[in-house]
């Protein structure tokens, strides 16, 4: 099972960290923005304004050359029509002329005039034309980058215009979004990430900047960020999960959770701690799959984590909206579920139990054994070999009553060696089994099981080698073969099969050798002191003892007819078969093995790489 939460690193301090978060970005940024005062920058921005019109274009010129030509100008108003000309051959939906505008050399002139604080209207113009750049390529983002464009941008997240800040959202977001080396630089993701926090965490923004906002932070949250920075934005995406209801925003906020907990045990308990699971839980029954896919993967992030699993069981609707996304048509969805399934049967029986009677769930997941995806079929496998692990006898049975061997079995043929190991191992745990063991050997004695079985024998990994042979040598081998066996390996769930299938009886004693006799009473004076904890060991000495007083009866018979008939004494023992196992010969002055128990699977968070938009 999962360990207990650890102490979580202590919660950000708010205003305070982003202060210092922000020192690069005070450092590297160009002069403070000011607003267009009363006087005389006010003035100048509404004459240019009414200004577009006067400036009469040139006759027959290239579009781009006009624009370019008129950004160049040192008259306001004539930049100003530059910039709008420019931004709106960039706006065409097919084939904008990225390329061609970067080739004529506007990127260092759109940068330029980013530092027009006192003109907020050329500013809002330039970061559009700038952003539609930027929603290129990545070699597009590189170049703007190369320029210097994005610190002032970042600059105008703090812009008071809301229009100039809503488009420095777009630019940054295309940014992070198309370009890795942004994202992964820990510098720039200082530089950007607090200031679109601070947006994020204004009450009284507007639904669209909420959108684009969070949008901007989920590519930002891809890259490598410090811990601090993660530590910040889960604070943020707290906030934001828990107070929007909007599909775009939650969306992109649990794709930003998603990326936050992917990875050391620090960030997944920083997102426990942050106190996200519960709203993610509830997410999953969302009915937008766009809101349920990154809820589903942040939570099988963290699911490790006994709070969350706890959560999810409590929760009246966790495991039933985990059952509902098993039948999705997503092959990722469905193989995610699996996974926060499988690390709750790897939890306590209760947790077993949980999944059990939540209705409709064993099914399933035995119905995912067979799934058209084999990584589904393999999540599904460590879920139901997890209950053999942990589970009790009652709770094995169950997933046997609902035909869980065929399938499973049908998991030993799959390439991954550590697939076929944890469905060996489940089928093993199985077997041990002494209320199911009879009725699975009915279930998987075919031809076909034991050819399986037989190919594992010679696998090159030593651990399924292993155990595909001790399976076949204690319940398919020739019963009195099985049968001494399970005596030599004191395995008591083998003995009982043995038993079953060749009983040491008055009625049968004929069909058994001496030697599996004399097994048996070793076998006898073996449980005796090693003692009776287990139920199948008590039945299992009443067993023997019944099957040699039986036999000795009837050699006493033998005896007394014998001496009537020829006058004759016969031994009073049966000599023992001198081509017998040794493993017993000094059992008595053997201690007893410890046993020991293997951990439940609980395999690696899976990849959780959000797809390009």
């Amino acid at each position: 099972t999962a360990g207990a939460i650890r102490s979580p690193p202590p919660p950000p301090a708010g205003d305070g960290n982003i202060q210092v978060l922000t020192t690069a970005m005070e450092q590297l940024s160009p002069p403070s923005l000011t607003p267009a005062t009363a006087g005389e920058g006010a003035a100048a921005t509404v004459q240019g304004a009414n200004a577009l019109s006067t400036v009469p274009p040139a006759a027959n010129s290239d579009p781009l050359e006009t624009a370019l030509n008129n950004m160049a100008s040192l008259d306001r108003p004539t930049i100003y029509e530059g910039v709008v000309q420019l931004r709106k051959l960039l706006s065409v939906e097919t084939n904008p002329p990225i390329q061609s505008t970067i080739d004529a050399g506007a990127v260092p002139r759109l940068v330029e005039l980013l530092d027009r604080g006192d003109d907020t209207k050329l500013q809002f113009e330039t970061a559009w034309a700038l952003t539609n750049i930027t929603s290129g390529t990545s070699r597009h983002v590189e170049v703007v980058l190369t320029h210097g464009a994005l610190v002032p941008i970042v600059h105008l997240l703090s812009s008071p215009d809301g229009e100039v800040r809503e488009q420095a959202v777009w630019a940054v977001g295309n940014i992070f979004d198309k370009s890795s080396v942004a994202r992964d630089d820990r510098t720039l993701g200082a530089v950007a990430l607090p200031p679109l926090l601070r947006l994020l965490d204004k009450k009284d923004k507007k639904l669209s900047v909420a959108r684009t906002a969070i949008r901007a932070v989920s590519e930002l949250c891809r890259g490598k960020l410090n811990f601090d920075l993660v530590r910040l934005a889960l604070s943020t995406m707290a906030t934001t999960i828990s107070s929007s209801n909007d599909e775009l925003v939650l969306a992109d906020t649990c794709w930003a959770l998603s990326d936050l907990s992917d990875g050391s045990n620090e960030k997944i308990e920083a997102t426990i701690k942050a106190n996200v699971y519960p709203r993610l839980i509830e997410l999953l029954k969302h009915d937008s799959p766009a809101v349920q896919k990154p809820a589903l993967y942040t939570v099988a992030n963290i699911v490790m984590e006994d709070a969350v699993q706890a959560q999810i069981v409590s929760n009246s609707d966790g495991l039933t909206s985990l059952l509902e996304l098993l039948s999705s048509r997503s092959k990722s969805i469905r193989k995610e579920a699996c996974f926060v399934i499988s690390n709750i049967t790897a939890g306590n029986k209760e947790q077993i139990q949980a999944v059990i009677d939540t209705v409709g769930m064993i099914p399933m997941l035995i119905q995912m054994l067979s799934d058209t995806d084999v990584k589904v079929r393999e999540e599904a496998t460590y879920a139901i070999s997890n209950v053999t692990e942990g589970g009790t006898p009652e709770q094995m049975k169950t997933l046997i009553e609902q035909g869980c061997i065929p399938p499973l079995f049908s998991m030993l043929e799959v390439p991954d060696p550590t697939v076929v190991t944890v469905a060996l191992k489940g089928l093993r745990n199985i077997l041990k089994v002494d209320e199911v063991v009879t009725s699975v050997i009915t279930d998987i004695s075919t031809s076909d099981s034991q050819r399986i079985l037989m190919a594992l024998q010679k696998h090159e990994s030593h651990d399924i080698s292993t155990m595909a042979t001790e399976i076949m040598e204690l319940y398919f081998l020739d019963p009195t073969q099985s049968l001494r066996t399970a005596m030599e390996r004191r395995d008591f769930a083998a003995l009982r099969v043995g038993i079953t299938t060749a009983p040491v009886t008055a009625a049968g004693v004929a069909e058994i050798d001496e030697a599996v006799v004399e097994e048996a009473k070793v076998m006898l004076v073996v449980l005796t002191t090693e003692g009776l904890e287990s139920g199948i060991a008590q039945r299992s000495v009443a067993m023997l003892q019944s099957a040699i007083d039986s036999l000795e009866a009837i050699e006493r018979v033998d005896r007394t007819l014998a001496e009537v008939r020829f006058h004759t004494t016969l031994p009073t023992t049966i000599t023992q078969n001198s081509t017998r196992s040794t493993a017993y010969s000094n059992a008595l002055n053997q201690p007893p093995k410890a046993t020991t128990k293997t951990p439940n699977t609980q395999h690696p968070t899976p990849n959780t790489q959000r797809p390009p938009n």
